[in-house]
């Protein structure tokens, strides 16, 4: 599998108006998380339905991921994650804002009455009967040049993102539960901001990556 890192300010700007045609994305990202307090960005990883791009956090210059937060703060466009706890620690860390409007698959299945904290893979299996490799999630994901291995993990751990969404978000409505799951991602997000109490104007890329031996927790 040939999957392309976009990484340059012309990337980052062919990322953006791929973008610009959809009002619902998935977003997933890796990061390492050990020794440090905050997360280490690695990788951003997006789904739009038609593709998906790996946009490389280490590399790319911080000033270029800038135009990609119209995106994220565009109240039209749906931005759908799976568990976004710790996600959108690192679009606060890139952007100073947490991205709006959410649709967290976990949250929206235990309305659906798939239990609490119901994993990643168990919603893959929900709506295609398969399950992915999962070995790679723990790889030190700073690390350059990253692994061919961890290249396809990082693009199957978002492909399912949209299809996960579109099945929970019908159930929400058979049951006439998508209020509840609203009020509830209101309440969860409302306490994640509270935790965001430090300005992070002057903050790169490269000065979170400080300890090499660090992995994804």
């Amino acid at each position: 599998m040939n999957i392309k890192l976009y990484k340059t300010k012309k990337d980052i700007e062919f990322v953006y108006r791929k973008l610009c045609q959809h009002k619902v994305i998935g977003i997933d990202c890796e990061f390492v998380r050990k020794n440090t307090f905050w997360p280490q960005p690695a990788l951003m990883q997006i789904v739009t339905g038609d593709d998906i791009f790996v946009i490389d956090l280490v590399d790319a210059h911080i000033d270029d991921l800038k135009i990609l937060k119209e995106i994220f703060c565009n109240e039209n466009v749906l931005k759908v994650f799976h568990s976004a706890r710790q996600d959108v620690e690192i679009f606060h860390l890139l952007y100073n804002e947490i991205p709006q409007p959410i649709f967290d698959t976990q949250i929206a299945a235990t309305f659906c009455g798939m239990g609490e904290s119901t994993s990643y893979n168990d919603l893959i299996y929900y709506v295609s009967g398969k399950k992915i490799d999962k070995s790679q999630q723990h790889t030190n994901w700073c690390q350059r040049p990253l692994s061919e291995a961890q290249l396809e993990y990082a693009f199957k751990d978002v492909m399912y993102l949209l299809p996960i969404y579109n099945k929970l978000q019908s159930n929400l409505i058979k049951l006439r539960r998508e209020t509840w799951f609203l009020e509830e991602q209101q309440t969860v997000f409302k306490q994640q901001q509270s935790l965001f109490h430090f300005d992070n104007t002057e903050l790169t890329i490269s000065n979170l990556i400080t300890d090499e031996d660090t992995f994804k927790v």
